[in-house]
């Protein structure tokens, strides 16, 4: 080859050469149909850091939110009928422990739960007191919290977007992110009403009140009407807030082209590695909990998650704003409130502990499986389930 044509080659290769995410994958055991776990593994390019992931089928599990103290409450209730004095005194079970492994010996004996997750954060250490708006089975609790972190609000089923899909209703949840734009003149306070949420598609985050000067005033107008009835508590009967935003959805029009990661590697969060729970939906229709075995900036979390490195199946269809089949993804919490149980699939009654520290947490996700398990629907599901085989 001639030195010029091998030159040329070189620059090109450099040029066009994938991050090393995608030169690698991960490798994902199936637990159950429609179950997937992935076991300590380091992050591409990086010897420290690793994370233990799960990824479910909407069409098999489901999941709910709890608060941590109506678990504790509401288990207490059944012990007392069965339990000594000494027995409810003893370190073995305290409705003053809201760590994770004391929530789990709440649905222990409840086989069809398969795992519960921490979710938010506490406003102060004692007590599990969840910082930041809150929704539960339609009723709210206080307002929107203007915090760096809090960036997002996690509805568990958009109805809406459930009933309304182009090819009809579909089975199972259908989790919703909504964006919240953070105000530092009151930061870490609560703010009155709701225009910190981003109630539309068109949204520019370099613009001062986030909407782009582009967009006729009619889309604003149908867009904002449709992301406010979405967000009622008739269509969104549970949400959390949560954040911050690592991928941002792929609704947001300003992202377009881009591999739209909501964090970069100077972003408040992402200077400082930490420990963290990130919640990720695909284009598979399949949800994710990744748990950061170590401490890990946002920013190269954000990259494993949108990268070919944490899909080794592929996508069973394609979206030009995705990088691999990442739709969004959003940290649930962090630092010592992180962690995940999992129930152990050959020996129901034995789990295994993903991080944790045993600080209190203030919500969790639990994960059943589905008593009725729904059905591939259109040419679409059939790819995802031949992908899962």
């Amino acid at each position: 080859m001639p030195k010029y044509l091998f030159i040329l080659f070189l620059c090109i290769s450099l040029t066009l050469r994938p991050d090393i995410s995608v030169a690698q994958t991960s490798e994902w055991i199936k637990r159950e149909k429609g179950l997937w776990y992935l076991p300590t593994a380091s992050l591409p390019g990086s010897d420290a850091a690793s994370v233990t992931a799960m990824r479910f089928n909407r069409l098999f599990f489901e999941y709910e939110l709890i608060l941590s103290e109506a678990a504790l409450r509401a288990h207490d209730l059944d012990l007392k009928k069965t339990m000594t004095a000494l027995e409810l005194q003893s370190d073995e079970f305290s409705v003053s422990d809201y760590s994770l492994r004391n929530l789990w010996r709440t649905f222990s004996s409840d086989h069809s739960v398969v795992a519960i997750i921490p979710i938010g954060y506490v406003e102060a250490s004692g007590f599990p007191e969840y910082a930041g708006f809150l929704r539960v089975d339609g009723r709210s609790f206080k307002g929107i919290m203007s915090a760096p972190n809090l960036t997002a609000l996690l509805c568990f089923n958009n109805e809406r977007f459930r009933t309304e899909s182009d090819s009809g209703p579909f089975e199972g949840q259908a989790p919703w992110l909504f964006g919240v734009r953070y105000d530092p003149s009151n930061k870490y306070r609560y703010v009155e009403g709701f225009d910190q949420i981003i109630f539309s598609k068109y949204y520019d985050a370099n613009a001062p009140d986030g909407v782009p000067n582009d967009v006729p005033d009619e889309y604003l107008a149908r867009s904002n009407s449709w992301f406010r009835s979405s967000f009622s508590g008739v269509n969104c009967k549970d949400m959390a807030q949560v954040g911050p935003r690592l991928i941002e959805p792929h609704l947001f029009s300003s992202y377009a082209g881009q591999h739209r990661l909501g964090v970069s590697e100077t972003s408040p969060g992402s200077i400082s590695p930490h420990h963290t729970v990130v919640l990720s939906y695909d284009l598979n229709g399949h949800l994710t909990v990744t748990v950061s075995q170590a401490p890990v900036s946002n920013y190269e979390l954000a990259n494993a998650i949108s990268s070919v490195w944490f899909y080794p199946h592929g996508c069973t269809w394609t979206l030009t704003r995705s990088r691999s089949c990442e739709l969004w993804a959003v940290a649930l919490t962090g630092w010592d409130h992180s962690g995940m149980i999992v129930r152990d699939m050959i020996n129901p009654d034995s789990f295994q502990q993903v991080g944790g520290k045993g600080q209190n947490v203030p919500a969790i996700i639990v994960l059943r499986s589905r008593a009725n398990p729904g059905q591939p629907r259109g040419d679409d599901e059939i790819r995802i389930e031949n992908l899962e085989e």
